[in-house]
């Protein structure tokens, strides 16, 4: 998730490379423009094949979790 213009609202791509063992040939990225309502509930604003204006910040998603902690997270399995 990376912040975007307005307050509360962030970005999320979704990058699928792989389907178990298969590669997907030519993967296509798929941004979702999310409002965050709090109590880690959420609001899909915009879904695109683009980088909605506005929206910065670059890094591995998978290694940041900013509304989870790690002990959270290892909870969730």
């Amino acid at each position: 998730m990376f912040p975007c213009a307005g307050q509360g609202r962030w970005l999320i791509a979704l990058d699928i490379s792989h389907t178990g063992d298969k590669e997907i040939p030519d993967p296509k990225i798929t941004y979702f423009l999310v409002h965050d309502l709090g109590n880690y509930r959420y609001k899909m604003d915009a879904v695109s094949e683009n980088v909605p204006e506005g929206c910065v910040g670059a890094g591995d998603p998978s290694a940041k979790h900013p509304w989870l902690s790690t002990a959270e997270l290892k909870a969730l399995k």
